[in-house]
């Protein structure tokens, strides 16, 4: 929720979290910062050996270690409190035993998290909210543990940064892609990174800062940087739309926070739309031919009334499940390439031994699997459109906000119409999107703009519960470059906020 904090020697606005008694993204009189998740492996599994069946010693560099057992207490309303014995190696807690699900395959094996290190998160960000400068924006994570962030910064001097920011492990090369014997001391970590090592960049040539969860550093970077987790396409567009942008406007910041369009279709579809030969057309039929004249004609742009959207998001899922399909009957767990390795390997090796199913001669190559799952798509659109004759981007990826509970659905707001989705600026899914739209413009006198999708009351009975869903939905946002104060209904109303 919105909050502004004022005492000795702190004078800050923004949002945090109930209960958090420090702003979590937003600014003072002298910067501002803000905050992105950073793809960033911090946790590692080791198979921990235990001596006779038991749980009490375990092997360690030949060795046997006593384990420490702590019994957690778990209040259950109306009912008996229920205890957990947790077992600890030096690793980390055990984290599943016989008790929890038996066919679960975590069962042995100790999980090493940098967020479980000691921590001063309070100390971080007094720390951020009372900074003035870079140096003292960066001070404050000398004691941060926090799951990795990108950490944007501005002030008033016209200068920007970025930090990824978090306690991070000291690795060899590729240590803890996978589970490694916790009986080998060759496996621990050997420390962390010094937090002056961080990935950092202040006032770069290009003019600017960005962040969407991307990879962070380069080949360059001195110690070793894993996540299995690649974004590709909004950094790319937010990049590009930056560096086409001159004399920027606060209406420019807003507009690229809620940029709609689809990179991934449009790096996608030409391919797939060429490796549909004219042969293929003709053997579809027909009827299919006004969707291949839509994603011919389509501009990449994903607003909740447009359809396009919905024929490329079938076909692409129908095209991975295509290719891979069989991988997953034969090794459940599989986890699939990420969708720009899709597309790379279609486009640059078409007849790649991946795309040649086994017991199936007819799918042979990247372009039958885009012949085949274009046909089931429009079958499935039809089924689709018999359910919904109006169907389009906003009802097909009904976004909902839900209350936390997930019963509580009374309390939620379903099918809200707004366009956008994964992979895109306006990251918006069906239960995921931007919780916090911030643009603050650094100037004299500082102006910013805010929004989330709720209200700045909790209670479901209050106008205020929710008062702000249809402006996030539409990409608008509240002017909160103003001082708030509140009412006796406990609602925040503005006046002027002048810096001293």
């Amino acid at each position: 929720f919105g909050v502004q904090l004022e005492g000795p020697g702190i004078r800050a606005k923004g949002v945090t979290v109930p209960g958090a008694p420090l702003i979590g993204i937003g600014f003072n009189e002298h910067i501002a910062w803000g905050v992105t998740n950073a793809p960033r492996d911090l946790r590692d599994w080791y198979h921990i050996k235990f001596r006779d069946g038991g749980t009490s010693e375990y092997l360690y560099n030949r060795q046997w270690l006593s384990t420490t057992k702590r019994i957690e207490r778990i209040k259950v309303k109306n009912a008996k409190d229920i205890l957990d014995t947790v077992i600890y190696t030096h690793h980390g807690p055990v984290t599943y035993d016989e008790t929890f699900h038996p066919e679960h395959q975590g069962k042995g094996f100790a999980l090493r998290w940098a967020v479980n290190e000691p921590a001063n998160t309070v100390k971080t960000f007094t720390g951020l909210n009372q900074a003035k400068n870079f140096e003292e924006f960066l001070d404050a994570f000398s004691e941060y543990t926090n799951l990795a962030q990108n950490y944007i910064y501005a002030d008033v001097e016209g200068n920007v940064g970025l930090s990824v920011q978090g306690k991070f492990p000291l690795r060899w090369m590729d240590q803890g892609k996978f589970i490694m014997d916790g009986s080998n001391p060759a496996f621990d970590w050997q420390g962390f990174i010094p937090v002056a090592h961080n990935p950092t960049t202040y006032n770069p040539e290009r003019g600017f800062v960005s962040s969407a969860n991307q990879h962070a550093v380069g080949p360059e970077y001195p110690y070793y940087y894993f996540n299995d987790y690649l974004e590709a396409y909004r950094n790319r567009r937010i990049n590009q739309e930056l560096e086409k942008m001159e004399n920027i406007s606060v209406e420019d910041m807003k507009a690229l926070q809620f940029d709609n369009f689809h990179f991934k279709a449009y790096e996608v579809v030409p391919e797939l739309l060429k490796q549909l030969s004219e042969r293929e057309e003709k053997n579809l039929g027909q009827g299919l031919h006004p969707l291949i004249s839509a994603l011919k004609d389509w501009d990449f742009h994903t607003h909740p009334e447009q359809f396009e959207p919905v024929i490329f998001d079938l076909w692409w899922d129908l095209l991975v499940e295509s290719i891979f399909k069989h991988w997953k009957d034969e090794l459940p767990n599989v986890v699939y390439p990420s969708d720009f390795t899709i597309y790379n390997l279609l486009k640059d090796t078409p007849d790649h031994e991946i795309f040649n199913r086994p017991g199936q001669g007819q799918l042979n190559s990247s372009a039958d699997h885009v012949a085949a799952s274009f046909s089931q798509m429009a079958d499935s659109l039809e089924i689709l459109r018999e359910a919904q004759p109006e169907l389009n981007w906003g009802n097909f990826k009904n976004t909902s906000i839900r209350h936390i509970v997930p019963l509580f659905e009374a309390f939620s707001r379903i099918n809200v119409p707004t366009g956008g989705g994964p992979g895109i600026i306006n990251a918006t899914g069906k239960e995921h999107g931007a919780s916090w739209r911030m643009v603050v413009e650094m100037g004299d006198p500082i102006r910013a703009f805010g929004i989330y999708p709720g209200g700045q009351s909790g209670n479901p009975g209050s106008k205020f519960y929710g008062n702000f869903i249809d402006l996030w939905a539409e990409g608008q946002y509240i002017d909160f470059g103003l001082r708030m104060r509140q009412n006796e209904e406990g609602v925040l109303f503005k006046t002027q906020f002048e810096p001293k």
